[in-house]
């Protein structure tokens, strides 16, 4: 029984090495076709990417052939044989490459402020709320729900589930990992009120006066933030704030802060 687990174990570690190297791959070169990546991001992004596709053939070669289990191949045939690796890695490179080739523009320039430079104020009672939402790319999605039904899938097909109670422990963790998602989609929003900016995602929330803010450029970081989008505004206010944000509405929220929208790519 302990050795039926490791069994299974090792070949969802395998797989899921292998699978989250395609994955990246395709993200970086989707984002890199989109211009949507930075060169230091793309490199970061490619590195994790290699990591896991070598972990994956690791495993492979050193847990996947156990007694009775045919012996490990080399050179072409190996690489004949195992043709998931070499796209997983094809794709990674010409990602790489892509977004390495298109990042070499001139840095988008940042939003200027409204009325020759002076923030518009606003107050309480005369302007009440503005509220914005958060964007939500296709990949938020995909990482969010798509990752947790991958493993249930990868776990069912190595050996399936032993009992009802093996089951009902997956479902749990697959409940779990679906409504914190859900969470950040409902809670990450930008509240302007008066002269505060109100960013909340999830347990996290952060206020910021508007005339505290020095520069607004448009970023594709894919930094932690309260953001679901890689469209996103870097907020830089005070002596060293910084937030990075995606409001869908990225035009009305700029003119709510007082920046003209369209003064930056």
């Amino acid at each position: 029984m302990d050795m039926n687990f490791s069994g299974i174990a090792l070949a969802m570690t395998h797989s899921v090495l292998l699978f989250a190297a395609l994955a990246l791959g395709i993200v970086l070169t989707v984002l890199a076709a989109m211009r949507r990546v930075s060169a230091s991001t793309a490199i970061s992004i490619a590195v994790v990417g290699f990591f896991c596709l070598v972990g994956s053939v690791v495993f492979h070669l050193v847990f996947g052939h156990g007694e009775g289990s045919p012996e490990p191949m080399a050179g072409m045939t190996f690489m004949r044989e195992h043709g998931a690796y070499l796209v997983a890695g094809g794709i990674l490179a010409a990602g790489l490459v892509l977004a390495i080739t298109l990042a070499r523009s001139t840095p988008p320039a940042g939003y200027e402020r409204a009325d020759d430079g002076k923030m518009a104020r606003r107050s309480p009672g005369a302007a009440g709320k503005a509220d914005f939402r958060s964007a939500v790319d296709a990949w938020y999605y995909v990482v969010a729900f798509g990752a947790p039904a991958a493993v249930v899938v990868i776990a069912y097909s190595a050996g399936g589930f032993k009992s009802m109670s093996e089951g009902l422990v997956v479902a749990g963790v697959i409940v779990v990992s679906a409504l914190v998602p859900l969470w950040l989609m409902v809670s990450t929003r930008y509240t302007i009120e008066g002269d505060v900016l109100l960013v909340r995602s999830g347990p996290v929330s952060k206020k910021i006066l508007l005339g505290d803010i020095r520069s607004v450029t448009p970023s594709h970081s894919i930094l932690s933030a309260p953001a679901l989008s890689l469209r996103r505004l870097d907020i830089r206010y005070g002596d060293r704030g910084q937030v990075l944000i995606s409001p869908a509405d990225r035009d009305g929220f700029l003119r709510a802060i007082g920046f003209e929208p369209g003064t930056a790519a």
